[in-house]
């Protein structure tokens, strides 16, 4: 048996090993230039960016909010009206073209009241569910929630309208390209709650086109590196995410072709009787075993930062001088 001194020293040798390697660890995961930090509430953005006004607005930001009352989401937080409109104050301060969905008079007027002066670069609509064709699925997926042992992850398999909800994205993207309210070649959804971490910050803003994009292709977050040899089966049960579904980014040219091949994708599984999200159906989309059965004719251009849900969007955001 060792000696008690020679055993602290061992110890203390370990604890200076684990110690250096976390430091070391951390210093690259923080100071590395190509991966800004994105964890908890940190911004992952280094230094907001200013817009050069010389510029043309030329991106219509989308988003909407459908009132789904108040719903479990992961194990145990809690969302709500509330919650979302305190996060929808960013929007306040948004000086791209902006076009607003919901199906809640109230929520309309408290848009409308946010975007006082600037009503020349925003449309606010007021709709009915039925008129947004997400929401025809809202029984079908209701009857897939219901099969015995379908697994349970709130709110994305056990609210029928939430699943609605994140088609829902697709269906106003979709009618704001062919109404182009504001005559703009691009167009970007981002979640309502999507800046949700800046909503104190109070500085005018726009959206910009992304660095290095594509024209031919549209962009989304990458999340996850995952593998594309899976089972569609295994996504939509397992809750498996590739790219975030919290900003969209495409021309008038190429969405209105990749959302007409999303809607015949979610068809597809609702067919096979698999219900989630949209980020399941583009993760599913693209994988090695679907290539025969599912049409993909835009390609996905994809941004990341280790594993941050909410870089794409801040690398499009310009703050004006």
């Amino acid at each position: 048996m060792l000696p008690l001194r020679r055993i602290n020293q061992y110890i203390r040798y370990l604890v200076c090993i684990i110690t250096a390697t976390c430091i070391s660890l951390i210093s690259i995961y923080l100071l590395s230039p190509q991966w800004p930090p994105c964890f908890g509430h940190i911004i992952p953005k280094d230094k907001f960016e200013l817009y050069n006004k010389s510029q043309p607005l030329e991106v219509t930001v989308v988003t909407a909010y459908f009132n789904l009352e108040r719903f479990q989401k992961g194990s145990g937080k809690y969302f709500d009206a509330n919650l979302y409109m305190t996060w929808a104050k960013v929007y306040q301060y948004i000086r791209s073209p902006f076009v607003f969905y919901t199906d809640s008079s109230d929520t309309a007027e408290t848009f409308r009241k946010m975007r006082a002066g600037y009503e020349n670069i925003t449309k606010i609509l007021l709709v009915n569910r039925k008129s947004v064709w997400a929401f025809n699925y809202v029984e079908r997926i209701k009857t897939i929630y219901s099969i015995p042992g379908y697994p349970k992850h709130h709110p994305n398999t056990v609210v029928p309208e939430y699943s609605c909800a994140q088609h829902a994205k697709y269906a106003t993207v979709e009618e704001t390209v062919e109404k182009n309210y504001f005559n703009t070649t691009y167009f970007a959804w981002i979640d309502l709650g999507y800046f949700r971490y800046i909503v104190g910050r109070k500085k005018e803003f726009v959206i910009v086109k992304p660095k290095d994009f594509n024209e031919f292709q549209i962009a989304m977050n990458k999340v996850y590196d995952v593998s594309m040899d899976v089972k569609v089966d295994t996504i939509f049960k397992e809750n498996r995410v590739w790219l975030g579904g919290g900003m969209i980014f495409g021309s008038k040219y190429t969405l209105p072709t990749f959302i007409a091949d999303y809607r015949h994708a979610v068809e597809r599984y609702l067919n096979l009787s698999l219900s989630n999200t949209d980020q399941q159906v583009i993760y599913s989309m693209n994988t090695i075993k679907e290539k025969p059965y599912v049409r993909r004719r835009v390609s996905i251009q994809t941004y990341s930062a280790r594993y941050c849900w909410f870089y794409l969007g801040f690398s499009c955001y310009r703050e004006l001088p």
